[in-house]
Protein backbone atom coordinates (compact mmCIF):
# COMPACT_ATOMS: atom_id res chain seq x y z
CA UNK A 1 0.00 0.00 0.00
CA UNK A 2 1.39 3.36 -1.52
CA UNK A 3 0.28 6.06 1.10
CA UNK A 4 -0.15 9.89 0.19
CA UNK A 5 3.11 12.07 1.17
CA UNK A 6 0.83 14.00 3.16
CA UNK A 7 -0.34 11.23 5.67
CA UNK A 8 -0.22 12.09 8.95
CA UNK A 9 -0.44 8.82 11.51
CA UNK A 10 -2.37 10.56 14.77
CA UNK A 11 -1.43 8.98 18.23
CA UNK A 12 1.88 8.61 17.63
CA UNK A 13 4.52 10.86 18.46
CA UNK A 14 8.07 10.79 16.58
CA UNK A 15 10.04 10.91 19.70
CA UNK A 16 9.59 9.75 23.26
CA UNK A 17 11.92 8.69 26.27
CA UNK A 18 11.89 8.20 29.55
CA UNK A 19 13.92 8.52 32.92
CA UNK A 20 13.58 7.08 36.03
CA UNK A 21 15.44 6.60 39.32
CA UNK A 22 14.98 4.90 42.52
CA UNK A 23 16.35 4.90 45.75
CA UNK A 24 16.40 1.97 48.94
CA UNK A 25 17.49 2.07 52.26
CA UNK A 26 17.15 -0.15 55.33
CA UNK A 27 16.06 1.15 58.66
CA UNK A 28 18.41 -0.16 61.69
CA UNK A 29 16.54 -2.88 63.62
CA UNK A 30 14.98 -4.50 60.91
CA UNK A 31 12.68 -1.36 61.16
CA UNK A 32 11.58 -2.00 56.97
CA UNK A 33 13.08 -0.81 54.09
CA UNK A 34 12.49 3.06 52.50
CA UNK A 35 12.18 3.16 48.75
CA UNK A 36 11.78 6.30 46.38
CA UNK A 37 10.93 6.28 42.94
CA UNK A 38 10.73 8.70 40.46
CA UNK A 39 10.01 8.89 36.64
CA UNK A 40 9.79 11.88 33.74
CA UNK A 41 8.04 10.74 30.27
CA UNK A 42 8.44 13.15 27.71
CA UNK A 43 7.20 12.62 23.83
CA UNK A 44 7.31 15.14 20.97
CA UNK A 45 4.59 16.58 19.34
CA UNK A 46 1.93 14.20 17.40
CA UNK A 47 -1.40 14.39 15.65
CA UNK A 48 -4.08 13.54 17.90
CA UNK A 49 -6.50 12.41 14.89
CA UNK A 50 -5.42 12.05 11.16
CA UNK A 51 -8.17 14.64 10.12
CA UNK A 52 -5.27 17.15 9.81
CA UNK A 53 -7.54 19.96 8.35
CA UNK A 54 -8.86 20.19 12.02
CA UNK A 55 -6.45 23.12 13.62
CA UNK A 56 -6.92 22.08 16.91
CA UNK A 57 -5.52 18.08 15.78
CA UNK A 58 -1.62 18.68 17.10
CA UNK A 59 -0.65 18.15 20.55
CA UNK A 60 2.17 20.03 21.65
CA UNK A 61 5.04 18.04 23.34
CA UNK A 62 4.57 17.46 27.21
CA UNK A 63 6.64 15.76 30.03
CA UNK A 64 5.05 14.06 32.88
CA UNK A 65 6.34 13.77 36.23
CA UNK A 66 5.34 10.74 38.43
CA UNK A 67 7.00 10.00 42.41
CA UNK A 68 6.69 7.55 44.71
CA UNK A 69 7.43 6.96 48.55
CA UNK A 70 7.06 3.68 50.22
CA UNK A 71 8.03 1.95 53.61
CA UNK A 72 8.33 -1.39 53.31
CA UNK A 73 7.79 -4.40 56.30
CA UNK A 74 6.61 -0.85 58.67
CA UNK A 75 8.33 -2.15 61.58
CA UNK A 76 8.97 -6.05 60.72
CA UNK A 77 5.31 -6.30 59.79
CA UNK A 78 3.63 -7.49 56.70
CA UNK A 79 2.38 -3.89 55.99
CA UNK A 80 3.70 -1.75 53.19
CA UNK A 81 3.20 2.23 52.88
CA UNK A 82 2.97 3.95 49.73
CA UNK A 83 2.40 8.07 49.36
CA UNK A 84 2.47 8.33 45.68
CA UNK A 85 1.74 11.35 42.76
CA UNK A 86 1.36 11.06 39.15
CA UNK A 87 1.48 14.23 37.14
CA UNK A 88 3.04 15.79 39.42
CA UNK A 89 2.86 19.57 37.63
CA UNK A 90 -0.70 18.57 36.14
CA UNK A 91 0.20 19.30 32.77
CA UNK A 92 -3.01 19.42 31.19
CA UNK A 93 -2.58 16.83 27.63
CA UNK A 94 -4.85 15.34 24.84
CA UNK A 95 -4.36 11.53 24.73
CA UNK A 96 -6.70 11.43 21.36
CA UNK A 97 -9.34 13.18 19.57
CA UNK A 98 -12.51 12.12 18.07
CA UNK A 99 -12.56 13.07 14.75
CA UNK A 100 -15.50 15.27 14.11
CA UNK A 101 -13.62 18.22 12.55
CA UNK A 102 -14.54 17.38 8.93
CA UNK A 103 -18.19 16.82 9.00
CA UNK A 104 -19.65 18.55 11.94
CA UNK A 105 -16.21 21.30 12.35
CA UNK A 106 -15.49 20.58 15.76
CA UNK A 107 -13.34 18.19 17.21
CA UNK A 108 -13.68 16.77 20.64
CA UNK A 109 -10.43 15.77 23.07
CA UNK A 110 -10.24 12.68 24.74
CA UNK A 111 -7.89 14.35 27.78
CA UNK A 112 -4.79 12.36 29.55
CA UNK A 113 -4.97 12.15 33.33
CA UNK A 114 -4.89 15.09 35.64
CA UNK A 115 -2.89 15.12 38.72
CA UNK A 116 -3.38 11.95 41.08
CA UNK A 117 -2.15 11.48 45.03
CA UNK A 118 -2.93 9.09 47.35
CA UNK A 119 -1.81 6.59 50.24
CA UNK A 120 -1.60 3.16 49.62
CA UNK A 121 -1.93 0.55 52.29
CA UNK A 122 -0.83 -3.14 51.63
CA UNK A 123 -0.74 -6.35 53.50
CA UNK A 124 1.25 -9.47 52.23
CA UNK A 125 -0.51 -12.81 53.26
Amino acid sequence: VKLPPDFVRGGTPKYRYGINGAYTHELDGGAGEIAITADWNWQSEQYKATTVPDPNALQEPYGLFNATASWNNVLATRVDLTAYVTNLFDKVYAVGEYGLYPNLGYGSDAMGEARTYGVRIRYSF
